[in-house]
């Protein structure tokens, strides 16, 4: 919990800068770094995602400008604050881990081997999510989302979120279900590569947020996902 806290004191410390210190770590070609608002859209046709967000994944120590030779993205650290690189990078390892030993579980829960998902986790493609959601004037109407509706398209993502409030689920019934935040919890969804991995066993599930308390909301994500080499048989 104290490293929950401690990322969630830097991420409102990153968002609290002006809008040109936080331009110095512009999203890169391989989506690393910071997505300014009105710059993501989960569809075709959906108005901009009411939010900003600082997107990085496995850390390879370098601050080379491309992919090493693995094939790992690079990402891209503020220098105006310093201690997000070994915070976040912590938060990464920590979390895989989460997620491995979910994994482990989910096969259990099918009858397979306990590695079946976790085979190859050695250099993960996992993707850790900072996100920054203003409050929603309710005058934007009722097709403007903090994140439009939309599947995660991984193995499994950790959430957490502050005590804000936003999140709802779609139900089975079609309807949208609210997510109440609980102190010390992730929310855990599955996404459509697992659900491709277990051919629908698990459920992609649709999700959005909607940021209707007149103040400012922070979440972070982690999309928990094995190496980019890994046989995704179902």
């Amino acid at each position: 919990q104290a490293l929950i806290d401690r990322v969630f004191d830097l991420s409102r410390a990153f968002y609290a800068r002006p809008d040109e210190d936080k331009r110095q770590v512009t999203v890169n070609d391989w989506h690393r770094g910071f997505v300014r608002a009105g710059e993501a859209k989960m569809y075709q046709g959906a108005r901009p995602d009411l939010k900003e967000s600082f997107v990085w994944g496995l850390d390879t120590a370098t601050d080379a400008g491309a992919p090493d030779a693995f094939g790992t993205p690079p990402n891209r650290w503020p220098t105006f604050l310093p201690e997000l690189r070994p915070t976040l990078d912590r938060y990464f390892q920590e979390t895989n881990q989460v997620g491995w030993r979910l994994l482990r579980a989910f096969a259990v829960a099918i009858g397979e081997p306990e590695d079946r998902f976790v085979r190859t986790t050695t250099r993960p493609t996992t993707r850790g999510t900072m996100i920054y959601y203003p409050p929603q004037p309710p005058d934007l109407g009722d097709e403007q989302f903090g994140v439009s509706p939309h599947t995660d398209w991984g193995c499994l993502t950790l959430l957490y979120q502050d005590q804000t409030g936003g999140l709802e689920v779609k139900g089975r019934d079609g309807g949208w279900v609210t997510a109440h935040p609980i102190p010390g919890t992730f929310v855990v969804n599955v996404g459509d590569l697992l659900a491709r991995w277990t051919n629908d066993r698990f459920t992609s599930n649709p999700h959005r947020v909607v940021n209707r308390a007149g103040r400012a909301r922070y979440s972070v994500a982690a999309f928990v996902d094995p190496d980019r080499d890994t046989i995704i048989d179902p």
